[in-house]
């Protein structure tokens, strides 16, 4: 079981980058997307992300430890994340 941990976490470590990688690359559709939406319409939208959930450092979630009752929510503006139409 020891030899095996560092793999194991080595493997989680990497399914965690990954999927991070991909949910950055979606919400960076999203924001690409409502700021071409707002340039159209000449309108500025708030846009909300959250969490359904934590995540504990070993993948449980679901349970009741505070990282997996506690999550995320960010109300980001374009230009707090550096798409601000005059920046482009």
């Amino acid at each position: 079981l020891i030899t095996k941990e560092p793999y194991c976490v080595s493997q989680i470590a990497r399914v965690f980058a990954e999927k991070l990688k991909e949910m950055d690359n979606m919400i960076q559709l999203v924001i690409e997307s409502v700021e071409k939406q707002d340039q159209i319409g000449n309108t500025k939208t708030l846009l909300i992300i959250c969490s359904d959930h934590g995540m504990t450092e070993m993948g449980n979630h679901g349970g009741a430890t505070n990282e997996e009752i506690y999550s995320v929510l960010m109300f980001p503006t374009l230009s707090s994340i550096g798409m601000d139409n005059n920046e482009q």
